[in-house]
């Protein structure tokens, strides 16, 4: 399985200064401040099968969020790049499940 990865390590500052423009209508299940992020570039079959390592069935799915620890390490798994338009938006939407867990 090729990846392309990048690792970050956020803050509260940093974090809150990411999602400040965003509005989630929804409550969250959890706030995480702090944490590393690694995101991995993937196929939609590796997608599936990470997202089924975890006991999710979810079909059809666009990116896909792993927060675990302490310490709290966050793994997101979007399409290869140039596969979807939409990559950043993924990534930021992803990253919000790290942050919120089940926010929609």
């Amino acid at each position: 399985m090729k990846r392309y990865s990048r690792y970050c390590s956020l803050s509260l500052l940093m974090t809150l200064s990411f999602i400040g423009g965003c509005e989630q209508s929804a409550q969250p299940s959890m706030i995480t401040t702090e944490f590393q992020l690694r995101v991995n570039y993937v196929s939609q079959a590796e997608m599936q099968k990470v997202a089924r390592s975890y006991g999710d069935e979810t079909e059809g799915l666009e990116g896909y969020a792993v927060l675990q620890g302490p310490p709290w390490r966050c793994s997101i798994y979007v399409p290869n790049p140039g596969v979807s338009r939409r990559d950043q938006e993924l990534i930021g939407h992803e990253l919000l499940h790290c942050i919120y867990g089940d926010y929609h």
